[in-house]
This record gives structure tokens, sequence and C-alpha cells, in this order.
């Protein structure tokens, strides 16, 4: 809502109509017949739209989290509401549903953006948009997927620069040393300076892979493999960073869980 709330301060009327372009990043119950369904867009950024009667049996709009295509909408000035009027999906992401674990690394994914936004929304956009296409293809890694869209939106939102100095103390760090995380800023740093202990340590191997591919393009990181083992130690790091910088679990991950447990 940070473009709407900014045309606002402005003075700016929205078009009644709006066209958009989006990601479904959440679809969620809203009364016996309705959903809210929260949007990623490159204009609008962030934002929630409801949909009356998409719960009925005889909906003519059947809209499902991960999917992107092109909403029409009408905008409520007086109340700030957007309402879905009709949708054309560009990707439906049908495969991602096909595997529990692809649908958990997926909504995790969308959760992220979620919480933290990003100063760049096309650049938000772009990356999802491109990894929900990978993991619905199903040929490359899910792990790999998410450390590389965990690290590249990490590092848009200014988090961290380099992993070859320390953020707290501008040492250059050995090519052999281990590194560990500073709380305070939410960032991998040198022994020294870290406060975490053991719960947030990056080995040699790891960093390097991490340094080696976060300048890449996305498609040519992935090209990069791990072996599984290597490839599920970095995620869960990745997953740890992460948590810390939204300040919360995950609630992705906390069904999981939950889900392992039933």
């Amino acid at each position: 809502m940070a473009f709407l709330d900014y045309l606002s301060k402005l003075g700016v009327m929205v078009e009644r109509n709006v066209t958009a372009q989006a990601i479904v990043l959440q679809n969620r119950k809203s009364g016996e017949s309705n959903r809210n369904l929260t949007l990623l867009s490159k204009e609008l950024g962030i934002f929630e739209v409801t949909c009356y009667g998409m719960r009925k049996p005889k909906a003519g709009i059947h809209v499902r989290q991960f999917m992107e295509g092109v909403f029409y909408l009408y905008y409520y000035q007086t109340h700030k509401r957007f309402v879905l009027k009709d949708f054309n999906p560009l990707k439906t992401n049908d495969g991602i549903l096909l595997d529990y674990a692809h649908v958990v690394s997926a909504d995790l994914l969308c959760e992220f953006v979620l919480k933290t936004g990003c100063d760049d929304m096309t650049y938000a956009y772009r990356l999802l948009s491109r990894s929900l296409e990978l993991l619905c293809l199903g040929n490359i890694p899910e792990d790999l997927i998410v450390i590389q869209f965990l690290l590249r939106l990490i590092r848009e939102n200014g988090f961290f620069s380099s992993f070859e100095r320390c953020p707290v103390c501008d040492r250059e760090i050995d090519a052999q040393e281990v590194m560990s995380f500073t709380s305070h800023l939410s960032a991998p740093c040198c022994e020294q300076c870290g406060d975490l202990g053991a719960t947030m340590i990056l080995p040699p191997g790891a960093r390097r892979y991490l340094s080696l591919t976060m300048d890449m393009e996305l498609d040519q990181a992935l090209e990069v493999r791990l072996t599984v083992q290597t490839g599920a130690r970095i995620r869960a790091y990745m997953q740890r960073w992460a948590m810390h910088v939204i300040g919360r679990p995950f609630r992705s991950l906390d069904a999981q869980v939950a889900a392992v447990k039933n």
C-alpha cells in the first residue's frame, strides 16, 4: 500500500478502474463467501483486493495463491479499497501444487516479500515471478531456488553488501575464516563481532558459494549445483537469516512442522 499512500499524500486521485499485472502473495477467506487477496505488482507494490462471492460454487472467477496475471479492479477512493472485477491469468503455476514441499517453499518466498517489502518493487516482482516459475517447472532443486531468492532480496533490502568484510569492525575476513552473525545488523560478521554463537555460523565453503553466486543472474546462479546435504544446510542458514530480518518465525515453516507432527 506504500504507493497508494504516497499518491494520497500528494492529493492524487486513483482512477476508479485500475488494471494491474500482479502475483498473488496470499489468498484468505473473508466472511461466508468472499476472499481477500494480497497482491504484488510493479506499479502498486503490495496491496489487498476484496473478491466478492469467490468462494461460492458457481463463482465465475477463480484465483489461487502463486498465480500471476492481469487484474481488473475497481477502486473505492473513500474506503481506499480495491474490488476484483475480472482476472486474466498469465501463469497459473499449477505445478507448485503437485508437491507439498514446493507449496511450502513458494509460500515462504511470498511471505518474505510480504513481510519485508522492497524499495524496488519491479526487482522484487521479477525475482518472485521467475522463482515461482522455476518451482513450478520442478527441474531445479528447490533448496537452491529458496537460497538464491532469499540471498538476493536480503541484499536488495540493504542488510549486507559483502561476505569479504565484517560490517561491524570493517576487518577483511580471511578466505578460510568462519563467519558469525550480528543480530544488531541482521548480517554475517567476523567471529569476534558475532553475538549468536554457534546458532548462526557460516563455514568457508558455504560462504564461498554465496559470495560466488550473489552477483550472477538468477538462472546462472542456479546452474552452480550443490550436494543435497550442502544445499539443505545452506537453505536452513538462509531461512534463519531471513527470520532475523523479519523479526519473527515464518508462518509457512511453522505450518510445515505442524503438518509433520500430525
